[in-house]
């Protein structure tokens, strides 16, 4: 085995002067140190060194991503003992071992050689799921959450820096507001009638009209992937200049469309929250529960749906579904919104649901990464990241970082950016 000093010799890597530029440099330039770090890792010895790191960086890493230390350690093979010893001090993984936890706590490399704890996320999250049932955030919703949290902190320092007004509608209302003219105000502000509603002709149609009135007005829209809809159906991030509403890509067009107008409300009330309700999941929470009605009375406004309801409802699936259908809203939504002009009982609602299993999107294969990452950014968020790229303002790590795809895919990325802006709709992913 050869020495560390004739590896360092070798490779041209000189350990202690790169740790002491990685401590002192700023969390600003974490992206570019760690593409220096993995070079030099990479030309470094075979037999990696130890990692000269800050410890109770790397425990907060773990627990931040919401994950035990013996299920660490178990994935990767390490005894707990030696994983605990790493994180308290009295030892250190090798810069191999290192790099395999960051990869799994989805961190940059080089945070655990910062000699301050990173700042945390400006933004929290208000927590309005289930509460009786719902668990701790699994690591991939928090993955999911941190990561648009992050890109919706670049978007909103890059459009203040750039003289971007402030969203006058961000927070103007309040749950005393009102839920009809709350629900005028955003037919309002995203400029859909009643009558261009009822003219979708698909439920993806729906939601991409829906979506891209959102975009047009300065909402970053994203759509992730990775958990159940029981876990997080959707969330809203208040913010003056890049507020954002997420949405889940487990859900079928026609739920995420409500969800749409659930977050837009805590958007125009300026709760930054997530949720994993749907229309009929009644909330004991006034702020939730607001939303709910506010989105459907949005979706289906009350004047208008009152004129629709038959006179005798036999059959309130066949009823519901008819409705559903003329709004581009999911069924059980048409369900309880007959609950609540007391046309069905909330009873027989739920008998009806519940006999019908839970409907998801159903995924259609393969997708192009190009297409995946655009439906996932959005065409707002994605013109954003693009342009600072080409005007210099932002550097390729950064940018392949903001809209996770590689750069070898930016010219089809591209290509489909401009095609959806041609149509103002969103890339088809079934």
């Amino acid at each position: 085995m050869r020495s560390k000093s004739t590896a360092t010799r070798r490779s041209g890597v000189d350990w202690a002067t790169f740790l002491k530029f990685a401590s002192c440099a700023n969390t600003a330039n974490i992206l570019f140190r760690n593409s220096i770090f993995n070079f030099l890792v990479q030309c470094g010895p075979v037999q990696s060194p130890e990692a000269n790191i800050t410890p109770a960086i790397l425990q907060w890493a773990r627990e931040s991503a919401n994950l035990s230390l013996e299920a660490v350690a178990d994935v990767e093979k390490i005894h707990p003992t030696t994983l605990h010893e790493w994180e308290i001090g009295t030892a250190s993984p090798t810069y191999a071992q290192l790099e395999r936890l960051a990869h799994r706590y989805r961190r940059p490399t080089m945070v655990f050689f910062l000699e301050d704890m990173p700042p945390s996320n400006v933004v929290k999250l208000k927590d309005y799921r289930r509460q009786k049932d719902s668990l701790p955030l699994s690591s991939e919703a928090i993955y999911i959450t941190r990561q648009a949290i992050d890109q919706q902190a670049w978007a909103s320092d890059y459009l203040e820096a750039g003289g971007a007004s402030p969203l006058g509608y961000v927070g103007k209302y309040t749950t005393r507001s009102g839920v009809k003219p709350l629900a005028v105000a955003i037919r309002k502000l995203l400029a859909i009638s009643l009558n261009d509603q009822k003219s979708f002709t698909s439920d993806r149609e729906g939601f991409n009209g829906w979506r891209a009135a959102c975009e047009k007005v300065g909402l970053l829209t994203f759509v992730f992937p990775g958990v159940s809809v029981a876990e997080i159906r959707g969330f809203a991030i208040a913010d003056r200049f890049a507020p954002v509403i997420a949405v889940n890509s487990k859900d079928t067009y026609a739920a995420r469309s409500f969800s749409l107008l659930h977050e837009l409300t805590h958007i125009l009330i300026g709760d930054s929250s997530l949720s994993s309700r749907d229309y009929g999941d009644k909330s004991d929470i006034e702020t939730e529960r607001f939303c709910e009605e506010v989105a459907a009375e949005t979706m289906m406004p009350s004047e208008d749906f009152t004129k629709l309801i038959p006179a005798t409802i036999d059959d309130p699936f066949a009823v519901a579904t008819k409705l559903a259908d003329l709004y581009r809203c999911s069924k059980s939504a048409a369900l309880f919104r007959l609950v609540d002009f007391n046309r069905i009982s909330m009873d027989k609602a739920i008998e009806i649901v519940s006999e019908r299993p839970a409907i998801s999107r159903k995924s259609s294969g393969p997708i192009p990464r190009d297409v995946l990452a655009l439906s996932r950014n959005g065409r707002y968020f994605s013109r954003v990241a693009v342009s600072a790229y080409h005007g210099g303002e932002i550097h390729g790590g950064q940018l392949s970082k903001l809209i996770g795809l590689s750069l070898k895919h930016l010219p089809k990325y591209e290509s489909a950016l401009m095609s959806t802006r041609a149509h103002g709709q969103e890339p088809q992913v079934k």
